[in-house]
């Protein structure tokens, strides 16, 4: 089930970031043209049969936010009282998260934009996610 919700967001994200980028390159690299075992919680979601409005992110996509939401797991106990939490979290992440299949999957134009957009997105959700559990199991 996490899985499914990972890329529910994964979809988010990839969708969020190619309104900013417009680029076959990316939409490749972001997005999954087949229906993946992953997708299928994101299938189910799609509230119209005909038009496809939500968007089913690329395997490698969701390998990345997954593994990304593991390190924030790990760090936002300690982090998450200390000023600069987003640019802390940000960093790490780009140094512990591999993101070079963005590149290598054909736009070195668009990587590091690609890059940070993910950080940022997954970063502003997950502390969201974060502080309503943190709450949740305080009140």
């Amino acid at each position: 089930m996490d899985l499914f919700s990972v890329a529910y967001v994964s979809g988010f994200i990839a969708r969020c970031e190619l309104r900013a980028v417009r680029c076959d390159d990316c939409k490749t690299c972001l997005t999954s043209p087949v229906m993946l075992s992953t997708n299928a919680f994101i299938y189910f979601k799609e509230y119209k049969d005909i038009e496809q409005s939500l968007t089913s992110p690329s395997e490698r996509l969701v390998e990345t936010v997954s593994a990304y939401i593991t390190v924030l797991d790990d760090m936002m106990t300690e982090v998450a009282h200390t000023y600069s939490v987003e640019e802390k979290i940000a960093a790490a992440i780009k140094n512990t998260v591999d993101f070079g299949w963005i590149q290598s999957s054909g736009c070195s134009l668009h990587h590091q934009e690609i890059v940070d957009g993910i950080a940022r997105s997954v970063t502003r959700i997950y502390r969201v996610r974060h502080l309503t559990l943190r709450i949740l199991k305080v009140g």
